[in-house]
């Protein structure tokens, strides 16, 4: 699961920080593997280490691209960072 979602937030982040924009069918496969961990953790008490610094650090760094683009598009990244934060708190939950 560590793999899937690394690599599902990647496929997001990466065209995202180098300017190419908010893909949507890749917030979507990203959105989809947090809500696959969280039914796969709801009878954990614990997460991983490393499950914790993809969660933790994401969120940042959609908002951090923010300001490569144009403020309209910068509001839809800030709108997706802070959908996507509601999902972890979500799966931490």
């Amino acid at each position: 699961m560590e793999k899937e979602l690394e690599k599902t937030v990647l496929d997001f982040l990466l065209p995202l920080r180098m300017g190419k924009g908010l893909d949507a069918d890749k917030y979507s496969a990203m959105c989809d593997v947090l809500g696959s961990l969280k039914a796969r953790l709801s009878d954990e008490d614990s997460i991983p280490k490393s499950w914790a610094v993809w969660l933790v650090d994401t969120v940042p760094h959609m908002e951090g691209c923010a300001s490569l683009y144009p403020e309209h598009e910068a509001e839809k990244i800030f709108d997706k960072a802070q959908e996507t934060l509601e999902l972890i708190y979500d799966v931490l939950t």
